[in-house]
């Protein structure tokens, strides 16, 4: 695991050049994924990191960075990066932690215990990170 979240911006290069003069960037991708993999909180979510790669206590697991999360560590799976258990857990907590059985839809935000953290509704339209389930 990474001790610190790799810096972007050294390796990137001026916003000017053209995407082939830029270099190669498939060691920071899989340095990027091997930080992130430090968030998965087993029979959780994914935790919010610092950057130093340690879940930050407190904060609540998030349903826009489990969807980013899952989606990431499936494409990483589908190039043969490894991603499956990430992409995996992701799923398992979609359809678990964060959905709203009583109501329909996913919570936006849930603490370690699986309530959501907000008062409002939950989310209905969940077309940009799920497809709708049947009732």
């Amino acid at each position: 695991m990474p001790t610190s979240m790799p810096s972007l911006m050294p390796r990137l290069g001026s916003v000017t050049q053209t995407y082939t003069q830029l270099p190669d960037r498939s060691a920071l991708g899989d340095e990027l994924l091997a930080f992130g993999r430090a968030s998965l909180v087993p029979d959780g979510a994914f935790g919010w990191l610092d950057r130093q790669g340690r879940i930050t206590p407190g904060m609540p697991w998030l349903l826009y960075i489990c969807c980013r999360m899952t989606h990431v560590y499936s494409l990483a799976e589908m190039q043969g990066r490894g991603g499956r258990e990430m992409a995996e857990h992701g799923v398992r907590a979609l359809t678990g932690i964060f959905r709203d059985r009583e109501h329909g839809g996913w919570f936006s935000s849930v603490d370690e215990s699986g309530r959501s953290t907000t008062r409002r509704r939950p989310i209905r339209t969940p077309s940009w990170c799920w497809p709708r389930p049947p009732r």
